[in-house]
């Protein structure tokens, strides 16, 4: 399509790159180094290993920086307790098993766990309105965050802009009866792919209920890392 090859080994979900970038050419998209980026290198940066290319479409981020907190040896990585809580372990182990499968993330061998260039980040889960468990990763206590390098910012809508909008609609069509849904994008940033190169950073553990532990890393962009949100609003404006 467009003179663009599929690419192979994707995430479910994942959005094709060379599809993205020919898409955008043909249409005269601004930001075309965003796709060209998921073309060529397989993934997109997180500002670590690889830099993030500043772009003039969007104001420069001044990010809030903070002392490092004290690294964790491997030896001595937990997660958060809450990971631990009766029934938890197996209800996360669901989400992992998924998550494998539609290759977001990808389990390591002994060896590749042991790699001293990996970032383990702890994981915790707070409760779901359906009754299930959302597993939180804390990028900030891993020093993940502040370790990257993310030049732009993406400024979202604030309830006050929202309800702006909503004035101005009201105001513009006084005849018209409105209705406010929410959308709620599943897996939203799991859709854009992380450079292999970057992926040693975004690492975390898992100990199922027999107490064994499993170690794996990200392929997607993962939730509660300064660059996903980053990336996801330049893809979805783009």
């Amino acid at each position: 399509l467009l003179g663009a090859t599929e690419s192979s080994g994707r995430a479910q979900n994942q959005v094709d790159g060379a599809l993205l970038a020919a898409v955008m050419r043909e249409l005269g998209v601004e930001d075309a180094n965003f796709a060209e980026l998921l073309r060529d290198n397989g993934g997109l940066p997180v500002g670590i290993s690889k830099e993030i290319r500043a772009s003039p479409l969007y104001p420069r981020y001044n990010k809030k920086v903070h002392d490092p907190f004290e690294a964790i040896p491997f030896a001595q990585h937990r997660n958060y307790k809450t990971m631990y809580g009766e029934g938890i372990r197996g209800q996360v182990a669901q989400v992992i098993k998924e998550e494998e499968s539609r290759r977001f993330i990808r389990r390591l061998t002994r060896q590749e766990a042991l790699d001293p260039r990996r970032t383990y980040v702890r994981r915790g889960v707070v409760p779901k309105k359906d009754g299930g468990v959302r597993v939180v990763d804390d990028y900030r206590r891993s020093n993940t965050n502040l370790r990257a390098a993310v030049p732009n910012t993406i400024c979202l809508p604030t309830t006050a802009n929202t309800r702006r909008l909503i004035g101005e609609l009201q105001d513009a069509y006084p005849a018209r009866k409105w209705m406010i849904f929410e959308i709620d994008l599943q897996s939203a940033y799991r859709a854009l792919a992380v450079d292999p190169a970057e992926r040693v950073h975004l690492c975390f553990s898992h100990e199922d209920e027999s107490g064994s532990t499993y170690y794996y890393e990200n392929c997607t962009m993962p939730f509660g890392l300064v660059a996903s949100g980053f990336w996801f609003v330049r893809y979805a404006t783009a």
